[in-house]
């Protein structure tokens, strides 16, 4: 009999890469924390221009707010809120309030710094924190 075995050899680390050849990372932002930025910008935009306290905002948000217990915040969603969320924001407050000079435009604008704020001081015990501008 001329019956040759094949040796064939196995190396796990050749496994472990094929096996992650299809694996994606998503650098995808917190829906929750999404909900929480619309639930005090909507309350931002119940109140009169001169009028607007982000405590209040936050206070009448109520138990609607879950940024204390179910989610953490990431240096991804710190980085969404410094961009697409001051888009978003000023979107929202747009439409209901009228952002027609300068002085309106830099009252809202540091009305987001202080709800940008609020969300680094739970990414604060989780990373260091990155001074992050908003314009």
């Amino acid at each position: 009999m001329n019956d040759k075995m094949e040796i064939v050899t196995y190396d796990p680390i050749d496994a472990v890469c094929n096996s992650l050849e299809n694996f994606q990372i998503e650098n995808s932002v917190n829906t929750k924390m999404i909900k929480d930025l619309d639930s005090i910008t909507f309350e931002i935009c119940k109140q009169k221009y001169g009028e607007i306290d982000i405590y209040d905002a936050c206070i009448s948000c109520g138990s609607s707010l879950t940024w204390d217990y179910e989610y953490e915040v990431s240096q991804n969603d710190l980085k969404w809120l410094q961009d697409e969320g001051f888009k978003r924001f000023m979107y929202l407050i747009s439409t209901y309030h009228i952002i027609d000079n300068q002085e309106k435009y830099n009252f809202f604008t540091d009305l987001y710094k202080k709800i940008f704020d609020l969300f680094s001081l739970q990414a604060t015990s989780h990373f260091n924190y990155v001074n992050y501008n908003i314009t």
